[in-house]
């Protein structure tokens, strides 16, 4: 049975959990990625060999990508990792899950520069699946504008889509799309 919530009944529950449960945020993050590698797995009937891109932002919902990069990866899929965002601002737990991956020498790159971005449409024509981590249930306001770049090529790419939380550039509670 799903409940739904609002963005800020969400964080409570997230709060709630670490305080009043005593379940660490890094333990919230793992339980995510693994049912995002699921569901992704479900998505594509599969993915063992399959290419499987994952984009990921410097908040929460990146945490939860890079533990699903992690399983996918186990699970046999050839995963590339992009990241987006200021990587200054990961959280603990986040910055755990980014170091584990690459310990495992997960193909991971930070999109800076003009090759990264000709390098993300390359991937992407030939992904077989993309896993959406960049922003979650705390986005509102506008998109950067690396952000809206990113999200139309995500959108143009028309394959397979499985994003975190929600689509990134939605807000959470209303639905509304930045513009």
């Amino acid at each position: 049975k799903m409940k739904i919530v609002t963005a800020a009944e969400m964080r409570e529950i997230d709060q709630a959990a670490g305080s009043t449960y005593g379940v660490p945020e890094v333990v919230l993050m793992e339980n995510a990625g693994v049912q995002a590698a699921h569901e992704t797995k479900r998505l594509l009937q599969g993915v063992e060999d399959k290419s499987i891109v994952i984009f990921c932002g410097s908040g929460n919902n990146g945490g939860d990508g890079f533990v699903a990069a992690r399983h996918l990866a186990n699970l046999g899929a050839k995963v590339k990792v992009f990241l987006l965002g200021d990587l200054q601002q990961l959280s603990e737990a986040a910055q755990l899950n980014l170091d584990i991956i690459t310990n495992m020498d997960l193909d991971i790159r930070q999109v800076a520069s003009p090759r990264d971005w000709d390098k993300i449409q390359v991937v992407l024509a030939f992904a077989d699946g993309i896993v959406d981590a960049l922003l979650g249930t705390g986005f509102h306001g506008a998109l950067s504008e690396d952000f809206e770049r990113l999200i139309s090529m995500i959108n143009e790419a028309e394959k397979p889509v499985l994003a975190i939380d929600m689509p990134s550039g939605v807000a959470a509670d209303s639905g509304c799309i930045a513009q």
